[in-house]
């Protein structure tokens, strides 16, 4: 019996971790976030530049949801599989994620720095249960 175990419990644990990965998601596929869960950020403006937030699909951390702030503000709340537009003044922005259940602001556990120009979308992928926060062109249809 024990001549197996070793070997079964990493079979296992493989198989488990492989079932929960995420993967990305393009974002034409993604849902849209409903627009109770966009806070700010989320009208169209003359000469704004556009941001794509897109949340890989997946079980890892899936429960979860994922606030994205901006500039320290709550911008959007995703879900699993699901996409948010903001509308952002052109410039440098700080964008975080923080993960909970609901709108989950206090825990921010990863931040990048964009620079945004009107008239060039940028695509921004969140993932895992311990959300990671990255530009991303694997997202772009």
């Amino acid at each position: 019996m024990m001549r197996y175990g070793l070997p079964a419990a990493a079979l296992a644990a493989a198989l488990f971790v492989s079932g929960c990965a995420t993967e990305p998601v393009k974002a034409s596929k993604a849902a849209l976030v409903p627009a109770d869960r966009v806070y700010a950020y989320g009208q169209e403006a003359p000469g704004a530049a556009t941001v794509i937030i897109v949340r890989d699909s997946g079980f890892t951390g899936g429960g979860a949801s994922h606030t994205i702030k901006v500039d320290g503000v709550e911008a959007a709340t995703l879900e699993a599989g699901e996409r948010a537009t903001l509308y952002l003044p052109p410039g440098d922005h700080v964008f975080g994620v923080s993960w909970g259940w609901g709108r989950s602001s206090n825990n921010v556990v990863g931040e990048i720095l964009l620079r945004l120009e009107a008239g060039k979308p940028r695509y921004i992928r969140t993932s895992g249960q311990l959300p990671a926060i990255q530009p991303s062109a694997e997202i772009v249809d």
